[in-house]
């Protein structure tokens, strides 16, 4: 994989709507996990490939429907370490 995820979370509200949606969050995560950014623009995702250089968040976007999933893991701290990947809908922002 490409960088760290940390812990794991994720919002009940995108839990709810994967459940109902029958979206496999896990799957989701292993996506943004190997780099697959999901639905960004081409500058999105530059920054993304940049992010994993300079220790900035790093951000995925799924489509589901009409809606979307976020995946975002934090930026690295000093030393390096991202210490938590959350999932959410945009509602959660």
């Amino acid at each position: 994989m490409r960088f760290e995820l940390g812990r794991l979370l994720a919002t009940p509200a995108c839990i709810r709507f994967c459940e109902q949606h029958g979206v496999d969050l896990i799957d989701l995560v292993r996506r943004h996990h190997s780099g697959d950014w999901g639905d960004l623009e081409a500058e999105d995702k530059r920054a993304n490939e940049d992010a994993l250089q300079s220790g900035a968040r790093v951000f995925s976007s799924y489509r589901v429907g009409d809606d979307r999933v976020w995946i975002i893991t934090n930026a690295a701290d000093d030393a390096g370490n991202r210490d938590a990947t959350t999932a959410m809908i945009p509602s959660d922002y």
